[in-house]
């Protein structure tokens, strides 16, 4: 699914929003999944890097900054978990256009999972994701 693809958030009535807490600690729950599969993908370097004869100075210096970047967007999702807890109940927002700019239609459903009004998406497209 494009993010074409994702309609302008609707509410159901005048009452309907979207929790700004809940919406940050979606970010910081997707933001902990990473760091989950960067850890992984840091397991297998380390595995491979384990059985290669070869000089792997380079690989190891590639493997810090692995780890750097599963650092830094763990950190991220500390700061989003301590915003949400600092976020007023009260504080919504009335549409979540911003959601038409994540690309990936699953990701973009998680974001807004568990807030007060469902996000309506349309058609299904594939190739939603880009590839190197």
């Amino acid at each position: 699914m494009n993010s074409q693809n994702v309609q302008k958030q609707t509410r159901q009535d005048e009452d309907c929003g979207y929790a700004c807490a809940r919406v940050l600690q979606n970010t910081a729950n997707e933001l902990r999944a990473l760091t989950d599969k960067t850890a992984h993908i840091q397991t297998v370097i380390g595995k491979l890097m384990a059985t290669c004869s070869a000089d792997a100075t380079d690989t190891l210096h590639d493997l810090q900054s692995l780890d750097h970047i599963t650092q830094s967007i763990e950190g991220l999702a500390h700061f989003l978990d301590a915003l949400s807890g600092d976020t007023p109940a009260h504080w919504q927002y009335p549409d979540l256009v911003a959601v038409n700019k994540v690309k990936l239609a699953e990701l973009a459903q998680s974001l807004l999972s568990s807030t007060d009004c469902e996000p309506i998406v349309t058609e299904s497209v594939s190739g939603e994701m880009d590839l190197f």
